[in-house]
């Protein structure tokens, strides 16, 4: 098949070069440019012909086109005709392709923000999970005339060896490697009481915060308010061993993820946002304990592995909470992961990240586009 895809992420990760997902000295994307990625190198890498307009520097690699976004019509008429055309963040970019084309949006994002009449120019939409799909659904004024289906994102396991360093041979070290705004203050707001319990667990965190902040900073409603809260919290513990790495390259992420015990996690977004959570799944491929508040798509995909937290942020029951259960996994789970402790084993952890791969993304996405076209094939049949 004759794939385009058409990545509408912006560019908050700045350009990168197409191997970025190999690279280990050239940034990062996030969990939606990253199935962009994987999936397309699938794709490409099993015979179609696939080409990638995106923030990306032209070029090819790994079976894939790469193209700029800026310039995708043109791409469009000159390198056609297309079977199939998939945007990803940005549905708008569909509203110019013809019907010749089976018209794909990959939505990771959380909402459906676009002109009327998008049901027009879009035959399917993919989630990457069934939580997500209901969501999507309850945003389609004509949802008879759009078909959704999931592709579930998933872990390059390759980045992570089994069997990894045993919990109780890894630093005491704590976790955060997503956005901040979904439950980063609840974390540091109680991270006195975990270090006063454990003098020399550590905290590390895996994002741009500082530039979050500057971005955040001005705007109204909970995302200005954020700005202050992080830069106030941030500053309160940042003697207590908390420590900001700023976004490295997933493949060194995935080297302090094995130095990792626990992955703290209160997740308390705004609205729905949590449409998968790559960060959990990346977790549980390195051995990691999640301790996760379970919201949005999360109880479907990792509620049967993950430690949850039950209580309700912000109040001061759920604190205790989140340091009780991060210092449990920090000593008493890490000495004996899944024994007298209680908790997933290791091999749970392994099990549970294995039911999600790229590959697997990349197989799920190539069933959804033969059968849109089979769809159409039988639609202009009758």
């Amino acid at each position: 098949m004759k794939i385009l895809y058409l990545v509408g992420f912006t560019d908050w990760w700045g350009n990168y070069p197409p191997d970025i997902l190999d690279r280990d000295d050239s940034g990062t994307v996030g969990g939606g440019e990253a199935a962009a990625l994987y999936t397309a190198f699938w794709l490409g890498q099993n015979g179609h012909d696939v080409t990638y307009c995106s923030v990306a520097t032209p070029g090819t690699y790994g079976g894939v086109k790469f193209a700029p976004l800026l310039d995708h019509m043109r791409t469009y008429y000159a390198e056609g005709p297309w079977d199939a055309v998939v945007a990803w963040a940005n549905m708008g970019l569909l509203r110019p392709i013809q019907p010749g084309a089976v018209r794909i949006f990959a939505q990771q994002l959380n909402d459906l923000v676009c002109a009327t009449g998008w049901e027009d120019f879009c035959d399917v939409i993919v989630s990457p999970s069934h939580t997500h799909v209901k969501l999507m659904q309850g945003l389609t004024l004509q949802p008879d005339k759009v078909v959704n289906e999931v592709v579930y994102n998933g872990v390059d396991l390759r980045m992570y060896p089994w069997p990894p360093i045993a919990p109780k041979d890894r630093p005491m070290q704590v976790g955060w490697w997503s956005s901040p705004d979904r439950g980063l203050q609840h974390l540091l707001r109680a991270w006195p009481r975990i270090k006063a319990r454990v003098p020399e667990a550590k905290l590390k965190v895996f994002y741009q915060i500082n530039k979050y902040i500057a971005a955040a900073r001005g705007n109204p409603g909970r995302q200005g308010l954020m700005s202050h809260v992080l830069e106030m919290l941030l500053s309160q513990t940042r003697h207590l061993d908390v420590e900001l790495v700023d976004a490295i390259p997933r493949k060194r992420l995935a080297l302090e993820q094995a130095k990792t015990r626990v992955q703290a996690y209160p997740c308390d977004p705004a609205g729905f946002t949590e449409g998968f959570a790559c960060s959990i799944v990346e977790a549980m491929a390195a051995g990691v304990l999640p301790v996760v508040r379970l919201v949005d798509s999360l109880p479907e995909l990792w509620g049967s592995t993950a430690v949850p937290l039950e209580g309700v942020p912000p109040s001061d029951a759920f604190l205790d909470e989140v340091a009780d259960k991060v210092v449990w996994g920090l000593t008493e789970w890490a000495e004996d992961p899944g024994g007298a402790a209680g908790g997933p084993t290791m091999q749970q952890l392994r099990d549970h990240a294995e039911r999600f791969t790229w590959d697997a993304a990349g197989l799920q996405m190539e069933g959804v586009i033969e059968r849109a076209i089979e769809r159409t094939r039988v639609s202009k049949a009758a």
